[in-house]
């Protein structure tokens, strides 16, 4: 009888550990779901504000000289942390028109290619939330 007592409580006891490591794998996923996100909403929210500032030909409220450095950086970071080719190649060519917006006089050239490079990195940001985000029924 002791014998069957040891068996069941092992038994219990590797299940339940089973179960925890699972969970705990759960959790972990989650995690980085969820910092994944966040980093694509560091960087989506200010290329938003960048596009709508472009479209309305009004660069002078959130990304000017003064703001440049520290907004640009932000992005870097969420971009590089994401750990996405496609979206750091995108990046790396639109820091000189992004600069250029920012610090000089912007001509229609430099908007259009500025406005193209920030659509193509939302678009890919739009991509990855959605690979991301569960789907719901």
């Amino acid at each position: 009888m002791t014998l069957e007592v040891l068996a069941s409580g092992a038994v219990g006891f590797l299940g339940a550990y089973i179960l925890a490591r699972i969970v705990h794998h759960w959790d972990e996923q989650k995690v980085e779901r969820e910092e994944r996100l966040a980093k694509i909403q560091a960087a989506r929210i200010p290329l938003e504000v960048i596009e709508k500032e472009v479209i309305g030909k009004h660069i002078d409220f959130y990304f000017v000289r003064e703001s440049e450095p520290t907004i640009t950086n932000g992005i870097r970071e969420a971009v590089f942390g994401l750990n996405d080719e496609i979206l750091m190649r995108d990046f790396i060519e639109s820091v000189v028109s992004l600069r250029k917006l920012a610090w000089e006089s912007p001509s229609d050239e430099n908007r259009e290619k500025c406005l193209s490079k920030v659509e193509a990195m939302s678009s890919r940001l739009n991509e990855m939330e959605s690979a991301i985000r569960p789907r719901r029924r």
